[in-house]
C-alpha cells in the first residue's frame, strides 16, 4: 500500500467523504467529471481499495482525511 496521496487526491477524497458528488467537486475546481474520475482511481490503487467508500475508510484510519 502507498499512502502518498498528492494535494488534489486528499482534496478529492475529503470531498467524497463529505457526501459530495462527482459532478459537484468537478464543477467547484474546475476540472471534469473524467479527471475527478480519474484521481479516485489513483487513490484507490494508492490505497489497495476497491471503490470510493473503502479509500475513504482507509485514509480515515491512517490519518490522511478526517471527517
Amino acid at each position: 500500500m502507498t499512502a502518498s496521496l498528492t494535494r488534489r487526491e486528499i482534496e478529492i477524497l475529503t470531498r467524497v467523504a463529505q457526501g459530495e458528488p462527482a459532478r459537484q467537486i468537478a464543477l467547484s475546481l474546475g476540472i471534469t467529471k473524467r479527471t475527478v474520475a480519474a484521481h479516485m482511481q489513483s487513490i484507490c490503487h494508492k490505497l489497495d481499495a476497491t471503490n470510493g467508500a473503502q479509500a475513504v475508510a482507509i485514509a480515515v484510519t491512517l490519518g490522511l482525511i478526517q471527517l
